[in-house]
């Protein structure tokens, strides 16, 4: 399933923005290794778990990523996301899971991990951008219950250009960028 043109102009808005900016690894304690709070997309999940091995690896560190997964991966930790059925306390428990795995693995970076596009999210009517306000929601609440662990927002976006072959890239984004080029005029407000 590609993503939408309204959701690939935002990707590429927040892009070239340098809201959604390349990983850089010297900027995440690699050194334990990641906790990765991701979408179990079957057809995504390999490439995105290779991923987080090879940048490990290539920089000497073991390949240690403690998978924690769910539909619609961190997008389900914003307090009332649409991504839970009502009722339910999914939110609560893939929080609990974070805060348990921390410990129990001696792993204090967690990558907060959305793609694009996802299933789970177009299914309860998401945009990229609406998704991403959901993710930074999600951190702000992991970050209010726990702030001794490292939170990262990540996002995997499957970039699709007429026919040429899927490029899959990953970029690390933060509330404070995406908020000056939102300032700025540069970014749609939601």
């Amino acid at each position: 399933m590609p993503m939408t043109a309204v959701d690939q102009e935002f990707a590429q808005m927040m892009r070239d923005n340098r809201v959604f900016e390349d990983i850089d690894p010297s900027k995440l304690d690699l050194s334990k290794g990641v906790i990765l709070v991701a979408c179990c997309d079957g057809d995504q999940i390999d490439d995105r778990y290779r991923f987080w091995c090879s940048l490990l690896e290539s920089h000497g560190l073991p390949q240690r990523v403690h998978l924690i997964t769910r539909h619609g991966g961190a997008l389900r930790l914003a307090e009332n996301s649409p991504l839970n059925k009502p009722g339910r306390t999914t939110d609560i428990d893939l929080i609990e899971e974070i805060e348990e795995a921390a410990p129990l693995k001696d792993i204090w970076t967690v990558i907060l991990e959305a793609h694009g596009p996802c299933g789970k999210a177009r299914a309860c009517g998401l945009s990229l951008e609406a998704s991403t306000d959901l993710h930074i929601r999600g951190k702000q609440r992991l970050r209010s219950r726990r702030n001794d662990i490292t939170y990262a927002t990540v996002y995997h976006i499957d970039w699709i250009h007429g026919n040429q072959p899927c490029k899959k890239r990953y970029y690390r984004f933060s509330q404070h960028r995406l908020q000056r080029a939102r300032d700025a005029s540069l970014i749609p407000v939601s």
